[in-house]
């Protein structure tokens, strides 16, 4: 324990900036694992009997208090322990005190003002705690809006810390009134177990700004935060036009190794503002590329509308990223709005909660099912001795209680064996059990028998089979590939298996399609056409801020009759100066007027370049005397700007 206690003391009095992500990490499982509270306590108990000289003593002390004010800083959910250890310590020093053993006044002075620290974040934490403790509504109250019309991503009033949202507890024992309110009741819970993580996570952030400023160093649990955030350019994908954003790469985020880390995984939610998060723009993180998140660049799709496209590129702003992963739950809260009461599936098991099952809506009267091809191998290798077992199996009755064969010729064991059977015989089958119990081995079973069988569920209904991770997904596949190695799609961008790349469902897809693939390819070719022209006016915008815009670079908005007009070879200085009382020594030579639907796809390819579209307002330009801008350009009778006849004065033709 003295070594374990003293490797941490060292974690926590060492460099802030160095690995500030691994000792977070480490202080985050050191609450985890209930060391503050067990382990480290019953320790420091036994202070008084271990140490019997002040030096070693005050040595543990010290590093003690750094410890504990680095989990003060950091894991805001160990401040109860904390203070349970402070009251602790001093009690340990009380007891050494009487066998003449006493402290400096420099440590006790350490541990005061720790004791006062504490008491400041004991207070917040137990404002936020009154905040996250609310009390759930009866099951017979009446929800204030149908949950069908609420936007599964939370508006900004909902992130306000004291904001109360309608939640009902689950029915465990009994029955729902109805399927509305079954469907109510977890689209509302499942919606506010990931907006609540982001609603405390803010409030807290707003605490500590109030405290400290915006330079705050400190790890919030709820949430992960990136300063000085801003798009830098639009990217047409398969999904629509999604932004890419330039974050500030802090201290802490350039140890991060991006190719192993949850921050900013594709799905993640993350929301934006520069107002200390009274206003929000919401975005999900649309692509990751390891060596643009590197230099702090991440592809993400907002839920904004068009006119609001602009902020993004012109503002910075803090991201605050959600530790629920929204991706999960984005799609299950969709469904459940979109669920058909009148046929909502097992409505007898979960609303009615039936506990007698029945048969599978498939299996009718006197139904037999063929087994054959999953009896074991010995037994299908036999001749004449097992020839009747065969034949037994290939007309199984399902409904009967009797008459299946027995576990010995499926390959299984007596659990094994009852679960097959149950998945044939019951509408609604759960099977469960520890690792190594052969789940996913009666699970392949089951497939091949149903496969077999095709001719009594369906001959063009699909098998759906949804796993919890890609991983497992993946390994069931393989297994059914041993024996169906047609007919598999398999959905989701997130396979690792080689077996499987071809029978993912986009490649499916571009095969049997290639007429709709080319459609694809001209809609992407707009997209990244519509994306380039947007970026370039982005870019023309933020220049006319500090220049002179180029004549023709407005040629896209002008008729050709009026660009001929403005644009007429006699003159030798650009149109616009000869607007504006400037003059310049250059020549100007404009291009040919084209129709903006004939001019060349150039600039959807090339970066913008501002020397071609702007003037800088340097020494070659100069401001003309008032006398001489109304010689040369205003007419008296009607102060109207001519700017042909002044410059066919100024500049005759040669």
């Amino acid at each position: 324990m003295t070594l374990l206690f003293g490797v941490l003391a060292k974690l926590c009095t060492g460099s802030s900036d160095q690995h500030s992500n691994r000792i977070e990490d480490i202080l985050l499982l050191i609450h985890e694992t209930s060391f503050v509270n067990g382990h480290l306590t019953q320790w420091i108990a036994t202070w008084p009997l271990i140490f019997t000289q002040i030096e070693p003593l005050e040595r543990n002390i010290l590093s003690l208090l750094n410890l504990l004010t680095r989990l003060l800083h950091v894991v805001s959910d160990t401040i109860p322990s904390i203070g349970v250890v402070l009251l602790l310590l001093k009690h340990t020093i009380a007891s050494v005190g009487e066998k003449e053993i006493h402290i400096s006044s420099d440590v006790k002075a350490k541990l005061e003002s720790l004791v006062v620290e504490h008491a400041e974040f004991m207070r917040d934490w137990k404002e936020m705690t009154v905040r996250r403790v609310r009390r759930p509504c009866e099951a017979h109250e009446t929800p204030p809006e149908d949950f069908r019309d609420l936007p599964i991503l939370p508006i900004p009033s909902e992130l306000r810390p004291d904001y109360k949202p309608f939640l009902r507890k689950n029915v465990v024992n009994g029955t729902y009134r109805s399927v509305h309110d079954y469907l109510d009741t977890h689209f509302r819970l499942l919606r506010e177990d990931f907006v609540q993580p982001l609603r405390d996570g803010i409030a807290e952030y707003v605490t500590e700004v109030a405290k400290h400023g915006r330079n705050i160093k400190k790890r919030f649990q709820n949430f992960r935060l990136y300063n000085n955030v801003q798009a830098t350019c639009i990217v047409p994908s398969s999904s629509g036009l999604t932004y890419m954003v330039k974050f500030e790469l802090e201290r802490h985020l350039k140890n991060v190794k991006w190719d192993i880390s949850k921050r900013l995984i594709f799905g993640s939610l993350v929301c934006l503002s520069r107002n200390n998060f009274k206003s929000l723009i919401f975005g999900v993180v649309a692509n990751r590329d390891i060596e643009s998140i590197n230099n702090g660049l991440i592809e993400i799709a907002f839920d904004i509308e068009p006119d609001q496209s602009h902020e993004l590129f012109s503002f910075p702003f803090v991201m605050a990223e959600s530790s629920s992963y929204f991706e999960a739950y984005r799609h299950v809260l969709g469904c459940l709005q979109n669920i058909d009461q009148e046929k909502f599936p097992f409505a007898k098991y979960l609303i009615e909660t039936s506990q007698q099952p029945v048969l599978p809506k498939y299996i009718h009267d006197d139904c037999t099912l063929d087994m054959s091809s999953v009896v074991t191998e010995t037994i299908a290798a036999s001749t004449d001795e097992t020839s009747a077992i065969l034949n037994m199996t290939k007309a199984v009755r399902v409904d009967a209680r009797t008459g299946w064969p027995d576990s010995e010729t499926l390959g299984l064991d007596d659990s094994q064996m009852s679960a097959y059977q149950a998945a044939f015989q019951e509408e609604v089958c759960l099977i469960q059990g520890p690792p190594g119990t052969g789940k996913t081995y009666v699970g392949l079973k089951i497939v091949k028998t149903l496969l077999q069988n095709r001719n009594v569920w369906s001959d063009t209904k699909p098998i759906l089979l949804v796993c919890y991770t890609n991983h497992a997904l993946d390994q069931f596949l393989e297994g059914i590939l041993e024996f169906e190695p047609h007919g598999i799609a398999r959905i989701g961008g997130r396979s690792q298996s080689e077996q499987l790349k071809e029978l993912n469902l986009n490649q499916l897809r571009r095969r049997l399609g290639q007429s709709k693939g080319r459609q694809y390819g001209l809609v992407r070719g707009q997209m990244a056409s519509c994306a380039a022209e947007i970026e370039h006016y982005t870019s023309l915008k933020d220049a006319v801020g500090e220049n002179l815009v180029k004549f023709h670079a407005l040629r896209d908005v002008m008729t050709r009759v009026q660009y001929n007009s403005l644009s007429y070879n006699i003159f030798r200085i650009d149109p616009i100066l000869a607007w504006l009382p400037l003059t310049q020594s250059a020549e100007f030579c404009p291009p040919a007027w084209q129709p903006k639907w004939e001019q060349s796809n150039e600039r959807d390819t090339v970066a913008y370049d501002e020397d071609r579209q702007v003037l800088e307002i340097d020494d070659s330009l100069h401001v003309l005397a008032d006398d001489e801008f109304e010689r040369r350009y205003l007419d008296d009778e009607d102060d109207f700007i001519r700017p042909m006849n002044a410059l066919k004065q100024h500049h005759p033709p040669n």
